[in-house]
Parts: C-alpha cells; structure tokens; sequence
C-alpha cells in the first residue's frame, strides 16, 4: 500500500528528490503517523497514483464541492475531522466498481448537503461522528447502489427537510449500535426512497421537529429495525412511515414513542407495503396519534407480545382504511384519551385479532370501532372499555356500506354499553362462544337512525340486574338473534311505533329484571324468565310466536304477578313456569297474559300452582290467560279410590329438583263440554260434565240442577284442589296414626304363642317392617314405608286357672313418605308402654296395652320450580288397646282363634309454618279402631324340647272415629283416619328350646282408600 502526506508541490520536484522522499518515507514508516491540517478539498483517485489511507488527518474548508472526494479505489480514514462550511458536503465516496472504504474515528461536519455521500460500493463508518447544519441535508446518503454501513456512530442534523441516513436509488444503510437525530421540521431520522434499503439494530432514532418521521420509507424502499428506540417530538411526526412500498418490512424488539399531535406508530399506506411488527411497544401521547396506521391495501402484522399504547384524544391503537388491514397476533393494545379505540376499522379497513387483549379507558371511547364498511374479527382475545362502549359503530365515510364483526371465545367488558350504534351506522355483530357483560351498563345503545343486526351463539350477555340488555331509540332498529345463549338484562323501545327490537332465541335463555318492550318475540326452545325481584311487564308491540317457557312470579295473596302483554297475535305454544309466594290468595283469578288475539295456546307447567291452601290453575277468557282459582266449594269423597303408587304417575322434581307434572287425575269430568260444563245446566252446571265434576255433573252443578244441581257433582272435590303443602299435612296425620298402629300391634305379634310352653315369663325384642299405600281421599295419594324394633320383659303369675303376664316395653321405629309431586314426609318414633297380659287355662285370653309415643316429623315440598320448602314439628300420641278371645282346641292338635280388639289413642295434630310461610295447623285426632278376626293353625311337636305352631289370620279392622281437619293458612281442610280393610296374614311361632322362642307373621291388608303389600313382624322371646 502507497502511504503518504500530501503536499501541493510534488508535482514539479526535481528528479533526486522522489529518492530523497522514498528513503524518508521508508524510515518514518515504523513511527505513528503525523495529524496533516488541509484546508482545501483532496481527490483520492487511483489514476492520480493518490494515497489510500489517511490517519488523524485534518479537512477544515469552506467548499462548493465535497471536503474529500473518493472515487473508485480503496480507500480509509483512521482518525482526525473533516469540516466543510461551504455547501460542498463532507466525504464523498464514488465507488462505481463496487469498492469497500473504511472511515474510523473520524468526525465530519458539514454546513451543506451530506456528511458522508456514497455512490456504488460500500464505506463503513466505525466510531464515527456526522453532523450536517443545511436544510436538504443528509448525514449520511447512500444511492446508486451503494452501501452505507454504520456501527457506534452518531449521525445528526439540524436543518429542515433533512435526514440523518438517506438511502435512495438502490441505496442501502446498515446502521448498528448507533445514534440518528435530526432537528428541523419535515425531517426524517432515516429517510429511504426509491428502492433504499435499512437494516437497523440495536440503535436509536429521533426527531425532534413537525412533520419529522424517525423512520420514513417510500418507493419500494424497505427497512429492517430490530432492538431499536424510535422517538419523535413534533407534530405530525411518525415513528415509521411506509408509503407505497411492496417490500416486507419488519420491526423487532423496538420501541416507538411519539409525543406530537397526529404523529402516528407505525404507518403504512399508498397502495402497497406492509410491515411485521414483534415484541415491541409503540406509545403515542399527542391527539389524533394512531399506533398503528394502514390503508390503500396496505398491512400491518402485529405480533410476538408487542404493546400499543396511545395517550391521546381520538388517537386509535390501531387504525385502518380503504382497502388496509391490521393482524394482531398474542399482543395488546389500550388508549386512553377520549373518542379513542382500541382497534378502529374505518370504511373498507379489516381488522383480525386473535389471542389479544384491547383496552379503552377514554371518555367516549371504545374497545372496537368499526365506520360503515369496516370489518373486525377477534378470537381468545378480550375487550374492556371504560368510559365508553366496548365496541361502537358509526356511519363514517361510507352511509350506504354495512360494519362487520365477528367475535369468538373472546370476553367483552363495559361498564357503559357493550355495543353502541350511533345515527347512521350500520351493522352486524356475531359473536360465538363469547362472554359480554356491562355492570349495570347497557349491552346494546341503538341511536335513532341507526341499524345493527346481531346473533349471538353459545355465549352470555349479562348487563347486571339494573342494566339494559338493549335499549333503541327513535326509529334506530336492533334484531337480536340468540342461539344457545345466556342473555341477561331488561330491553326498552322508547318508540314503538317507529322503532324495532326484534329478539329471536333459540335454546336460549334472557332474564329480565325490570319491566321491558320490544317489538316481536320469538322462542324456539328458549326461556324468559322474570327476575325474583318485584313484578315486571314484559310489553310486545308486535307478535309473540314459537314455542317457549317463560319463567314468572307472582302473589296471588296480594294479586300481583309479572304480566305478558303482546300488542300484537300470540302464535305457538308456550309454557308458564310460575312460582308463588305460597301465600293464601287473596282472589279468584289473576291475569298473566294479554294479548290482542291468540291463536296460540299457552299451559302452565305442574299444570297448577299452590297458594297457600289452595292451587290455581291456567284458564284462557277471551284473548287473555288468568290464573284461576281449581274452587272452594268442596265435597266429600264418594267412592273410594284404589290404592296407587304416587311417584309412578308423576314426572315432578326431586328433593329440589326440576318441577314436575302433578300425578292424580282430577276425575274423569264430563265427555262434551269445557271447563264450567256444558249446555243445559243452572249457573255452572252443564249436560254433560266440566273438568272437575262427575260423569253427570258440571263443574259446581249438575245436568238439570241450579246452582249445586241434583245430579251433578256438587262441587270439586278437596284432593283436586288443595296444594301440594296442605296435601301433605293431611298424609302427615294418617301417617301417625299407621305408624303408631304399626307398633302396637297383636298380642301374637308382639310376644309371640305364650301357650307354646310353660311360659313363666321373659324377655324379648321384635322387629316390624311394613308397607302402605295410601289412596285419595281427603288427600292425594301417598306411600309410606315403615319399620322400628320394641323390647320388653313381663313376668307371670299364676292365678287359679290362669296365669297373668304383667310387662313394659320401648321403641324406636321410623316411617318414610313419599306423597305425589314429589312432596317427602319423614317420622320417628320413641315410644314407652306397659301390659297385662290374662290367659284362662280353658283358651280365654284378655289382653291391654297402654302405650305412649312421641313423634318428631318432617316434611319437604317442592315449589313449581322445585326449591324445597321444608317444615318441621313435634307431636305426641297416647292410647289404650283391649285384645280378646278364646282358643277352641280342634283334634290332632289343630285350633282355632276367633279374636276382638279395640284401641283408642289421641294423637296430636302437626303444627309448624314451613319455610315459605305456610302455617299448619292440624287439630287433635281421637282414634277408635276395632278389630274382628279368627287365628287358625296346628301345632306339631318337632323334638322334645320343640315345638312349632303355625297359623293363619284373618281380620275385618275398622275406623270407627277419626274424623279431623286440618287448618292451612286459616283454611279448614277436613280428613279422616284410615278406614275400613280386609287382613289375611300367615305366620308360625317356634319353640326352640325350653328357654327360647322365635315367631315370624307377614300379613296383606286391603280396603277403602288403602292397600298394604307386605307387613313382616319378626321375633324373639327368652324365657326366664
């Protein structure tokens, strides 16, 4: 290499002095270079035979032309500065051949038109300074297909339309570890154009005039930033700008801030280009400052936990339009100043996010704004707003285009409105899998003039229990389409007769909570339920049509309820699901819905409803539909009922499960007329029969009677007509009696063939386990299950002829009932009791008992909708039993036993108020049953010490008292103790040795209004 210092007069030396100069470079070669100061501009080309390397060397001119001018040779700089006041610019590298040049250490300012210039080839610029002072400056300017490569360097310049870095006309820039700035307005950090090129890493970038972009790329330029700090301070200053660019641009673990007005992130528009933006963070703080910016076919890819973040009024996180869209991939974007979204698709702009989070905290804000014309579509993502509406449409640019947006599995959050439509807009909204919810805001704002159409498919609106779920003003039109979903709220049309609000639900639910209008409704499988606080009006101006439930309160007590209204034709068949108070009503009918015509059939699910005493049932007058009162005018049971099983005939609720369809059938009514009989009758009655009356009667009168006619069935019957509480405090009341007769029992039953052997008296212990199924009579039908275990011990003593067996006993049993409409009752018993026991050597026998027991029961009954409502009381029973008879000896050790029994108990009528306020009040019961029967049987002797009697019974068992009444709420509902039956039984009874005994007996009874399957009585004696 050919190293040496400059001097103007070698030109013309005399010929002994290139060897003089020779041996002096020669020697000096081994000593640090000496700092030379020019002061007028250098050529370095290879034809001059100039050298190649400057070191510490020193340009100070003032210059039309470059300070230094390379042209096509290889070429560094090793320390020192170049200054040029004059507009000629600093270094000048013309490297057509495609040379690479060094510039170290080095710094360069210059007053005009570049710093360092490079034309084809390449100079890297280490540890270098560049600083130019003109307007139309460039620090450093790569074109024509040369390459700027800059590595911890600072480039900065100061006057307008200037840029630190320019790469134009192929021009390419490589800046790494290094600082751009610029100053004056219209400026750029970089500036790249018509095919320039920049690769920029871990370096930072600022502006700080109007109209200054840190980065700005047009013409198909294209540019790579990585680990990189934007900054600008002006207005209308861009962190990047991208115009008419069809390259791929991308932006890497970078940060953009921008602090001006309508200074925008990340922009790219004009016709083509797009960027790749990951893991970065873009904040703007001035008013209109978007963070991300495309249209006229542009894009931005949003992505890898990048962060926008914008401060300022009507400043959108991300903003598109014309033909440009945004992808927003696992990142998040939030503003704050007030009009600002979070995401904005203005006319022809499209959005997508997916996995992301937008947040919107300015006053009128929004989370997702869509123009008309504009399309969102956002999965897994969420979407919070405050101070404003989560997602806004509005008419922008384009009135006669339609917004769109679809949404799924993504969670949407107001605490305004969900969804607004301003005048003018237009819409759709899908959303599928989704969760909306507004406390106490507002789920859709429709503004008069406005237009949207939404469904929403397996997802929930909740607008809290004071919120709207959709409120349209004016003649604004909302047409809500809920397909699986959970909708939450109260609706307003504030003008019916020019407004719309349609709702259309399928499988769907919507509960409403205060009084609510819209314009048609229709139900698919769907249901409306009416808050549990207060009674609502739900208002239709239009139809109701399909097939629905709607979920309702009401207080007969006080005749209030939630009320349908349709202003229009009922169509369908839809189902009442209503839940009362349980209070005594306080009237006979009460009106649930109205409309103005109904083709359509509405029917009550339970088929009635319990208020109180009494249950009502769903009657349509006219075009209306009334709860109505099954009637008080009761009568006697006439004809007994077969035994059932209550839970067969009916699909009610569990313990608190879902409702259930009442079992028993009211009676067979009449074959022709309707509810209030048929033709022919006085004031209700009719020819042939209403619902409730007999074959002949009406449903209060009979065929030729008046009012209470001759023939008919003289009123409803009480099963018919009393609720499902009253039903099972009467059963409670039979069900004592069935438990305490269970435990009393048969002398044979209890202490088995005293006359087996020579009884002098012992201990023993037995078991019962019975089953009975109750018929209608006063109540509904009902089974009880029972079973318990009695231990005693009695004595003998021998009187002339006779022995008397004088004993005590305890015990402990239990009964299970289950009653129709799923309504449980459950007993348990202790109980005390003595005897005296008489039997005659010649068969005579006289048996009595006395006996007290005490009683701990309770009950569940299930609402129409199935919540238990549960009850809970104390009773006590006492009573006497006189048994007697007398064993006639047959021959070959057959016998047989005729027998009479009587016993009389009190028992204490249930008292208690369950939990939905009903008070029971059921009135003391006096028992006196008898009892007929004949014991036969034969007795074999099996061992010495063995013997075995067995036997058969029969029994003729009668109610001969038991008439009471029960009070419900201050209603007196009358009953009866079991009746008349038939009892066949078998048992045997086993001497096992001299000193114990064991007997089984098991017995079928049947009669009015009961049946008892099986009762079993096992037991064991030992003898003293």
């Amino acid at each position: 290499m050919n190293t040496r210092n400059l001097s103007p007069t070698s030109r013309h030396a005399p010929p002994f002095l290139p060897t003089l100069l020779a041996a002096v470079i020669t020697s000096l070669a081994a000593l640090p270079s000496l700092a030379e100061d020019f002061d007028t501009p250098q050529s370095f080309s290879p034809w001059e035979n100039n050298t190649s390397e400057l070191h510490d060397a020193h340009f100070d001119v003032n210059a039309g032309q470059a300070a230094i001018t390379v042209n096509d040779m290889e070429f560094s700089m090793d320390g020192g500065w170049v200054h040029n006041t004059g507009s000629g610019g600093g270094l000048l590298f013309n490297l057509w051949s495609g040379k690479q040049d060094e510039v170290d250490h080095v710094e360069v300012d210059s007053a005009g038109s570049f710093g360092l210039q490079v034309n084809g080839g390449t100079v890297n610029i280490v540890d270098s300074q560049v600083s130019t002072h003109g307007d139309n400056d460039y620090g450093l300017d790569a074109q024509s297909g040369g390459q700027v490569a800059l590595v911890r360097g600072v480039v900065a310049t100061d006057g307008d339309n200037a840029a630190a870095v320019h790469a134009h006309n192929n021009g390419a820039a490589q800046v790494t570890g290094s600082a751009l700035s610029t100053v004056g307005d219209h400026s750029a950090g970089v500036l790249l154009d018509n095919n320039g090129t920049l690769t920029l890493g871990d370096s930072q970038v600022s502006t700080s005039g109007d109209d200054s972009t840190a980065i700005q790329a047009n013409n198909g330029a294209s540019l790579q930033v990585s680990g990189a700090t934007l900054e600008t301070a002006g207005q209308g200053s861009h962190g990047v700008h991208i115009s008419s660019n069809s390259a791929e641009n991308s932006l890497k673990d970078s940060s953009v801030t921008t602090h001006g007005a309508a200074s925008i992130g990340v922009m790219v528009n004009n016709a083509s280009g797009s960027a790749q933006v990951q893991n970065s963070q873009i904040v703007t703080e001035g008013e209109g400052s978007h963070g991300l910016y495309t249209r006229q076919g542009t894009r931005i890819e949003l992505s890898e936990g990048s962060q926008v973040t914008t401060r300022g009024v009507k400043a959108d996180g991300a903003w598109t339009a014309e033909g440009g869209s945004i992808g927003i991939t696992d990142s998040s974007l939030s503003s704050s100043g007030a009009g600002s979204a979070a995401v904005h698709a203005a006319a022809s702009g499209t959005i997508s996010v997916d996995g992301s989070q937008l947040s919107s905290t300015g006053s009128g804000g929004a989370g997702i704004h869509l123009d008309n014309g504009g399309t969102v579509a956002a999965s897994a993502s969420q979407i919070d707003s405050s101070n404003g509406s989560a997602i806004l449409f509005s008419q922008g640019d384009q009135p006669g285009s339609q917004a769109q947006l679809d949404l799924s599995a993504s969670r949407v959050t107001s605490d305004a409105a969900v969804v607004t439509a301003q005048t003018g807009s237009a819409g759709t909204f899908n959303a599928t899998g989704s969760q909306l919810q507004a406390g106490n805001g507002v789920g859709y704002a429709i503004a008069e003039g406005a237009s949207l159409q939404s469904t929403l498919t397996d997802s929930s609106l909740d607008v809290g229990d004071s919120g709207l779920l959709a409120d349209v003003a004016g003649n604004g039109s909302l047409k809500l389409t809920s397909e699986g979903s959970d909708l939450h709220g109260d609706t307003r049309l504030q003008d019916g007769d020019q407004g719309l609000l349609d709702m259309t639900l399928h499988n769907a639910r919507w509960q409403l909570n205060a009084d609510s209008s819209l314009s048609n409704l229709d139900v698919d499988g769907a249901t409306v339920a009416f808050g549990a606080d207060g009674y609502h009006t739900l208002s239709m101006t239009g139809d109701l049509t399909g097939a629905g439930t709607f979920d309702m309160n009401t207080d007969l007590s006080s005749l209030q309820t939630d009320l349908i209204l349709v202003g229009g034709q009922a169509y369908g068949a839809h189902t009442l699901v209503v839940a009362d108070s349980g209070k005594e009503a306080g009237g006979d009918q009460l009106r649930v819905v109205g409309t103005q015509g109904s083709p359509g059939v509405f029917s009550l699910y339970g088929e009635h409803v319990d208020a109180g005493a009494y249950r009502y049932t769903l009657e349509q007058q006219g075009n209306d539909w009334y709860l109505v009162a099954s009637g008080k005018n009761v009568v006697d049971p006439v004809d007994p009922t077969d035994p059932v099983d209550p839970d067969q005939p009916s699909t009610g609720p569990g313990d608190g499960g879902e409702p259930g369809t009442t079992t028993p059938d009211p009676g067979d009514g009449g074959n022709e007329n309707g509810n209030q009989g048929g033709t022919d009758g006085g004031d209700q009655g009719g020819s042939s029969g209403g619902n409730q009356g007999g074959t002949d009667g009406g449903s209060q009168g009979g065929s030729d009677g008046g009012d209470q006619g001759s023939n008919g069935g003289g009123g409803t019957s009480q099963p018919d007509i009393i609720s499902k509480g009253s039903n099972v405090a009467l059963g409670m009341q039979s069900a004592a009696a069935n438990l305490y007769y269970a435990e009393l029992g048969t002398l044979v039953q209890r202490l088995g063939e005293l006359r087996l052997s020579q009884d002098e008296g012992g201990v023993w212990i037995r078991g019962i386990g019975k089953r009975m199924r109750m018929g209608e009579h006063y109540g509904r039908a009902f089974e009880q299950n029972l079973d318990g275990v009695e231990i005693g011990a009695d004595k003998a003593i021998h009187l002339d002829g006779a022995r008397l067996y004088l004993g005590a006993m305890v015990g402990a049993s239990e009964s299970r009932i289950r009653f129709t409409e799923s309504s449980r009752g459950h007993l348990d018993s202790t109980s005390v009791g003595a005897y005296a026991t008489y039997l005659r050597d010649d068969g005579w026998y006289l048996d009595n008992v006395i006996k007290y027991s005490h009683m701990d029961g309770d009950v569940k009954v299930p609402t129409n909708l199935g919540q238990p409502v549960k009850g809970d009381y104390k009773a006590d029973a006492y009573g006497v039993s006189v048994e007697g008879g007398k064993r006639i000896d047959l021959h070959d050790q057959w016998f047989v036993e005729p027998q009479v029994q009587l016993s009389a108990t009190h028992f204490e009528g249930p008292r208690y108020t369950s939990s939905d306020g009903l008070k029971v009040r059921a009135s003391d019961t006096d028992s006196l049953q008898g009892r007929l029967g004949v014991r036969g049987g034969k007795e074999i002797q099996l061992d010495r010490d063995m013997r075995l009697q067995a036997y058969a019974t029969a029994s003729y068992i009668d109610e001969l008292a038991g008439n009471t009444h029960v009070r419900v709420n201050g209603e007196k509902l009358n009953n009866e103790l079991p009746g008349s039956r038939g009892e066949l039984g078998a048992g045997a009874a086993l001497q096992v040795s001299r000193q114990q005994k064991v007997s089984l007996e098991v017995d079928y009874a049947k009669g009015d209004h009961l049946e008892q399957p099986w009762a079993v009585t096992l037991g064991y004696r030992y003898l003293w």
